[in-house]
This record gives structure tokens, C-alpha cells and sequence, in this order.
């Protein structure tokens, strides 16, 4: 595995700071040194580099100009031949992302470590100031093998016993002769059971042949079974809601020969809930007083059947008759009595303002005012002449003017009182 190129996007002081070592076929190159002053950065790129490789711890302290939740590094890695991207988030899950952005799992790095961890890989790849102090203090306290320190502390490895310790350790869980439970015994033991198992299973050609014929025609009988079972499930079903319905059906039928005798009644009322309302209350009023009167109906027919009989009233029932009718109109008459009188004040007040017009005392007697129709037709003859005579006579135009608009008067006013005037001329 060799690192191309690697950014840092968002950590430490960097933003969109890329690094780009090429790759190996166009350099020709594999080993590649980054330098600069000091706090120039160094030790960030290194730490980038390590979080890209294994992920952000839960508590950062590259996080100061960026929030830890925004942080983060992207790079190219040569894989097998291969170049991958990869981008890395300070996420608990789902922190490592490919090119696409999907999510990879994280073996798809940690496959090609060889099993390091982030503290192995620090302390054999990654030499700083604090591991080369750490080899120092090594070499002055330990007692063991004294070149191997001498190596370790050239190298700037402040721990490379406890490495290779645990190297040898990690070997002997590998592999140890004559050894049971070592990983490789394991897995030669689970070989052996796999072997087994499939030399058990194992069929010949010709069984495999049968086993997948039969296997077709278990499948052709299983569609045929699974299409039968199918209809009967339709069928029971349809048969089902019949019998749910039958009940039903039944009910409506019953419901139809008791609406049968108001089929002539219209589907719909064209009337309102408050009609109605007022139809349901005049009902019951009328009820009321069809009960109220039955009743006095009933009194009065008992009355009548309690009076007794006698034979000189039949000669009173054609004189009630005409005093019902006369009651009838005199009925009329009296709901009519107030606006006759009304009219008659009106013909009055208008014969006054009349005789006021012509001159006439109002003490008179209006009846008196009434013309005769041979004197009314007198004073027609006389208009007719004033009106031939008009256009000779300037000085006496007025006065025919005056003599028709009085003649007019009286005749619209004779003609109102013959209409209403009582037969004998008098005046209440």
C-alpha cells in the first residue's frame, strides 16, 4: 500500500491543503520526505495521514480552527495495483467513504496493514521528536539485548522490544509445533470437518442429473399446487363474503317490501330542515286545535242530543239561514266600514277645497253642489262657446280659463259623488 496523494480538507490549521507524491510508475520514486520550519505542520500532515488510515479519536485536539464535527481528510492509496480514494469523517459510524461517497467497510484498509495498529504503526513508520526521546530513555533503561536498543534508538523506535515482543507473541498464536490450539491448527482441524462434510454430501453425475430432474418437477408441481391453492383461496374467499352479505341481502330485501307502497313518493324533498321544522310545529298545532274542536264538537252534538225535540223550531231555520247571511255581510260590511268612512272624509275634505276655490261658503250644504246633468251639459255648451270665442276677446280669456278649470272640477267632483254618495243625498 503507497500514499499518492492525501488533503487535508478540513484539520488543524489547514484547509484544502493537498499533498501530491505521484504515483510510483511516474516518479519512479517510493520514498518521499516532506520538510519544513518549525510548526510549519509537519506533525499535523503525519497525524492526518494516521487518522485517514484508522479514524478520528472521540476527543481530537486538531479540532481548534475547525469544529471536530466538520473535520475532514481525503487521499489516494495504491492498492494492489490498484488506486482508491478514500475520504474519512469524525464519525462513530460510517466514517470511512470511497470516490462515490457510499460507504466502505473498514477493511477495506485495515486488510492492508498486516494487522498493525494505529499505536504499532506510529511507533515503527512514524519517527518524530517524541519517539526518538522515547528510544533515549530506552536504551539507558533497559537490559536487554543493547544493539537491538542501539537500532531502535538510530531509528527512532522507542519501544521496538515491547514490538517485537508482542510480534512473537502474535506469532506463536499463529503457528507453534506440536501445538492444538494455535490459529493454524484451528484452521486445519475446521478443513478437515469441511472436507468431511462435502465428501458426505458429494453425489456422482449422474445422482446430481436425477436430484435436478426431480428438483425441476418438484418446482412444476409446487406452481401447479400454488396456482390451484391460489383459486380455492379466491373461491373461499367470494363464498365467504357471500355468506357475510346473505344477512345483509336480506335485510335490504326486507327494507324494499316495506318502502313498496311509497314508490310513487319522490326520492328527494325539495325543502329545508327549517321548513320542515315549521311544517312539524304547524302540525302539531293543527293537531291541537283538530282535537280541541272534536271535542267541542262532541259537547255540542251531546247538547243537542239532550235538548228536546220540538216541532215549531223547523219553521226558524229558513229565517237563521238568511240571519247567517246577513251576518256574513254584515261582517264584510263592518270590515269594510272603516275605510268607506275614510274615503268619505277624503271626498269631503276635496268638495270643500272646491267651494273654497269657487268662492263658496264652507258653511253650506255640499249636497246642494251637486249639478244636475242638464246643467252640467249647459255649462259645457258655454265652455265650448267661451273656447270659439277666446281668441276675439283677450280681456275675457281669463275668465273663460277660470270658467272650464271650474267646470272640470265640478264635473270630476259630480261625477265622484254620485259614485259615492249615499241613494237619499244626505251626509253623516
Amino acid at each position: 500500500m503507497r500514499l499518492e496523494r492525501l488533503n487535508l480538507e478540513f484539520f488543524g490549521h489547514f484547509s484544502d491543503k493537498q499533498f501530491d507524491f505521484g504515483s510510483r510508475k511516474a516518479t519512479g520514486h517510493d520514498f518521499h520526505v516532506i520538510f519544513g520550519p518549525n510548526e510549519a505542520g509537519k506533525t499535523t500532515v503525519m497525524e492526518a495521514y494516521l487518522r485517514l488510515l484508522y479514524g478520528f479519536p472521540s476527543k481530537d485536539s486538531y479540532g481548534f480552527q475547525h469544529q471536530r464535527k466538520n473535520l475532514r481528510i481525503s487521499g489516494t492509496l495504491e492498492v494492489d495495483g490498484q488506486h482508491r480514494d478514500f475520504t474519512r469523517l469524525p464519525t462513530q459510524k460510517n466514517a470511512l467513504l470511497d470516490q462515490n461517497s457510499n460507504v466502505v467497510s473498514e477493511s477495506a484498509l485495515q486488510s492492508h496493514l498486516g494487522g498493525l495498529s494505529m499505536v504499532d504503526y506510529r511507533k515503527l513508520l512514524c519517527i518524530d521528536d517524541e519517539s526518538i526521546e522515547l528510544g533515549g530513555e530506552e536504551i539507558v533503561n533497559s537490559k536487554g539485548d543493547i544493539g537491538a536498543l542501539l537500532f531502535s534508538a538510530a531509528a527512532g523506535i522507542g519501544d521496538l522490544s515491547g514490538v517485537l515482543n508482542s510480534i512473537e507473541n502474535q506469532a506463536d498464536q499463529l503457528y507453534r509445533r506440536r501445538a492444538t490450539n494455535s490459529r493454524l491448527a484451528v484452521l486445519k482441524k475446521k478443513h478437515a470437518d469441511i472436507e468431511k462434510q462435502i465428501r458426505e454430501l458429494d453425489v456422482p453425475a449422474s445422482g446430481y442429473r436425477k436430484l435436478n430432474q426431480a428438483y425441476a418437477q418438484a418446482l412444476a408441481v409446487e406452481q401447479t399446487l400454488g396456482s390451484e391453492r391460489n383459486a380455492l383461496i379466491r373461491q373461499q374467499l367470494t363464498l365467504r363474503a357471500l355468506i357475510d352479505a346473505r344477512p345483509l341481502l336480506m335485510e335490504i330485501e326486507e327494507l324494499e317490501s316495506r318502502i313498496k307502497p311509497f314508490d310513487a313518493y319522490p326520492r328527494d324533498l325539495a325543502i329545508t330542515s327549517e321548513e320542515i321544522e315549521a311544517l312539524l310545529t304547524k302540525q302539531s298545532k293543527a293537531s291541537s286545535d283538530v282535537e280541541r274542536l272534536e271535542n267541542e264538537l262532541a259537547s255540542l252534538q251531546n247538547e243537542q242530543k239532550s235538548e228536546p225535540y220540538n216541532a215549531d223550531h223547523l219553521i226558524l231555520v229558513d229565517g237563521l239561514e238568511a240571519i247567517e247571511t246577513l251576518k256574513s255581510l254584515a261582517w264584510v260590511a263592518g270590515q269594510n266600514q272603516d275605510k268607506q268612512r275614510r274615503a268619505c272624509d277624503d271626498l269631503l275634505a276635496d268638495m270643500l277645497r272646491a267651494a273654497r276655490d269657487l268662492n263658496i261658503d264652507t258653511e253650506v250644504d255640499v249636497s246642494t253642489l251637486v249639478l244636475s246633468s242638464s246643467t252640467l251639459q249647459a255649462l259645457e255648451q258655454a265652455r265650448e262657446v267661451a273656447r270659439t270665442s277666446a281668441h276675439n276677446v283677450s280681456n275675457e280669456q281669463h275668465e273663460v280659463d277660470t270658467l272650464r278649470e271650474a267646470v272640470d272640477l265640478m264635473t270630476a267632483e259630480n261625477a265622484r259623488l254620485e259614485s259615492e254618495l249615499p241613494i237619499d243625498g244626505s251626509l253623516e
